[in-house]
């Protein structure tokens, strides 16, 4: 009858749930982790700690422009793979549904073709 099955293929995996989306999330949330608390009173550690505040305040414009790029980023990411897994699941919706059409139609031809086979029959032998 059919060249292929109608149905039978493994459903789409989740691409929420794909490592490279999910490492994107982790990258992120390491990037903005809350530094280790460093300990008070050290002279290289009170002079590293003012010049990482300076270099902030020359930077922090475009570093913050850069993070709300990276952030809507991932967001359309998200938005992306919560789309593609919705799709998915239309896709298995109408693959039971094509798979359902597919066997009664299936059997209705067969009965079709007992019936039209049964008069043929008759007809030659009556």
């Amino acid at each position: 009858m059919l060249d292929r099955p109608a149905s039978g293929l493994p459903p789409l995996e989740s691409a929420r749930r794909d490592p490279a989306v999910a490492g994107l999330h982790v990258a992120w949330a390491q990037l903005h982790a809350a530094a280790p608390p460093t300990t008070a009173g050290s002279l290289p550690q009170k002079f590293r700690t003012k010049a990482r505040a300076i270099a902030t305040d020359l930077v922090g414009h475009d570093q913050r422009d850069d993070r709300a790029l990276i952030e809507s980023l991932i967001h359309a990411v998200d938005t992306l793979a919560l789309r593609c897994d919705e799709l998915a699941n239309r896709l298995a919706r109408l693959d039971d549904a094509v798979g359902e059409v597919v066997d009664v139609l299936g059997a209705d031809l067969v009965r079709l073709r007992a019936a039209v086979g049964g008069a043929t029959s008759r007809d030659v032998d009556g």
